[in-house]
């Protein structure tokens, strides 16, 4: 049986750049043994930079595509942030499921409760925390100060909501390096 793994947490904590990192060491020490869990959304692919859409993260398609799927009610959880549609179908995580793979999925905490309340709790949720002048480093340079500015006001909010939610997050801290934050990755997974 499968394992979905869940990373969640504000802009700029280290949920893409932890899965990039697993995602790189999976692929070298066991081809066959991870994937991302694919998610749909109407934003144009991120393809240069530090913000690049891994690969396998999204399948980016039209609004009206979107909004098919919608219409056919094949959507387990579906969000519309930032001018932009999200979601994961229920195919896709009952495909992860059956699986002999590891899968990992960047969500947000509203999309973890209903994974976690779809596989009656059958996931790995993690919260990763990062100190906001970090998370704030971290956007600074690629990110508008306006941007910046409402991003840093969101993620006061995720603890608090991750902290009152149904799932039993297993919390990792991220101070800064990549070795450090798969070091605290494994720590929390392996429980």
């Amino acid at each position: 049986m499968g394992n979905i793994v869940t990373l969640t947490g504000p802009s700029g904590a280290g949920k893409t750049t932890l899965a990039g990192a697993l995602f790189n060491f999976y692929l070298c020490l066991y081809p066959n043994a991870f994937r991302l869990l694919i998610s749909q959304t109407t934003r144009p692919p991120r393809t240069e930079g530090s913000r690049k859409d891994l690969p396998g993260e999204y399948n980016c398609i039209s609004k009206a595509e979107f909004e098919r799927i919608l219409a056919e009610d094949k959507f387990l959880w579906h969000i519309f942030v930032h001018g932009n549609w999200y979601g994961t179908m229920r195919q896709s995580v009952d495909e992860a499921m059956r699986a002999a793979y590891v899968s990992i999925a960047v969500l947000t905490i509203e999309a973890v409760e209903t994974l976690w309340q779809y596989t009656g709790g059958k996931i790995t949720p993690i919260f990763i925390q990062r100190p906001e002048p970090l998370i704030e480093e971290s956007l600074r340079g690629k990110e508008s100060p306006e941007f910046i500015a409402k991003r840093m006001v969101e993620c006061r909010g995720w603890f608090q909501r991750a902290k009152n939610s149904v799932v039993p997050f297993r919390y990792i801290q991220n101070d800064g390096t990549v070795p450090e934050l798969v070091h605290n990755f494994f720590e929390q997974y392996q429980k």
